[in-house]
């Protein structure tokens, strides 16, 4: 007998690339636990539910039903600790997390988005959007490429 529920179950954790003890462990659980949960075994009692809602970015719907998408927006899953910890410890959580160095590509992306937003023409946005994207991507042969495009394009620029 398998359950569907453990069947997303098991799609979160490898959507996350998570064990499932590392996963058990995240959500406060043991892995045996999570085994028998994903083998459909037994079902998820509402506090494993709750755990995975609280800690991951997924769609209460998707997860009890299969309804709608699986994850759900960064805005919504912000929205939620702002709910679950208040506006004044999710505020300076994200101004410590900003100042760190090992979040300064986030500081940066925010500051870049924020101008792409900011009345910037949809024209010039789109490209510079697909270049940060490029860039994202981390692929060093394709950064080394798109370095060498703007500076053909913009050799006045260096």
């Amino acid at each position: 007998m398998y359950n569907i529920i453990g069947k997303r179950i098991l799609q979160i954790r490898e959507h996350f690339n998570l064990s499932q003890e590392r996963f058990g462990k995240i959500i406060g659980f043991k892995q045996g636990h999570i085994s028998r949960i994903e083998s459909g075994r037994s079902e998820p009692t509402e506090t494993t539910i709750n755990a995975i809602i609280a800690r991951f970015p997924i769609n209460p719907e998707w997860l009890r039903t299969g309804e709608g998408e699986m994850l759900i927006s960064p805005e919504e899953y912000l929205r939620n600790g702002v709910d679950f910890l208040g506006k004044e410890k999710i505020a300076a959580g994200i101004v410590n997390l900003l100042q760190s160095s090992e979040f300064e590509d986030v500081k940066i992306l925010t500051g870049l988005y924020t101008m792409l937003n900011s009345g910037i023409p949809d024209e010039v946005a789109k490209y510079l959007r697909y270049i940060i994207d490029i860039w994202n991507q981390g692929d060093e042969k394709k950064k080394h490429w798109l370095e060498m495009q703007l500076e053909m394009a913009f050799k006045e620029v260096k």
